[in-house]
C-alpha cells in the first residue's frame, strides 16, 4: 500500500470511529454494537441517498430496540453531511 493509501486508510479509519463515538455517546437506545452499527450505516447511506440502503439500516435498527427519535437524528446528521462535504467540493475543486 502507498503512503497516500496508508494515509487516507488511517483518516477514514480515524473518521469512523470518531462517528461510532459520536453516535455512542447521543444514543440514548443504543445498547448494543450492533445498534451503533446501523445507526452509522443509517447516517451513512442518508449521506449518499441510498433509499434501499437507509431503509434496510432503519428497518434492522428498529429491530434491534434503537428509537425513532435516535434513528432520525442520526439521518438528519448525515444529510447535514453531505450538505457540507457539496457545498465545500466547488472551492475544493477550484484550489486544485
Amino acid at each position: 500500500m502507498t503512503n497516500e493509501r496508508t494515509s487516507l486508510y488511517s483518516r477514514v479509519l480515524a473518521e469512523l470511529e470518531a462517528l461510532a463515538a459520536a453516535v455512542e455517546s447521543e444514543c440514548k437506545s443504543c445498547s448494543t454494537v450492533e445498534a451503533v452499527e446501523e445507526l452509522i450505516g443509517a447516517s451513512t447511506a442518508s449521506s449518499s441517498h441510498c433509499i434501499p440502503c437507509l431503509a434496510a439500516h432503519v428497518r434492522e435498527a428498529l429491530r434491534l430496540g434503537v428509537a425513532p427519535e435516535d434513528i432520525r437524528r442520526t439521518v438528519a446528521k448525515g444529510l447535514a453531511a453531505a450538505h457540507e462535504a457539496a457545498r465545500e467540493a466547488p472551492a475544493a475543486e477550484e484550489a486544485s
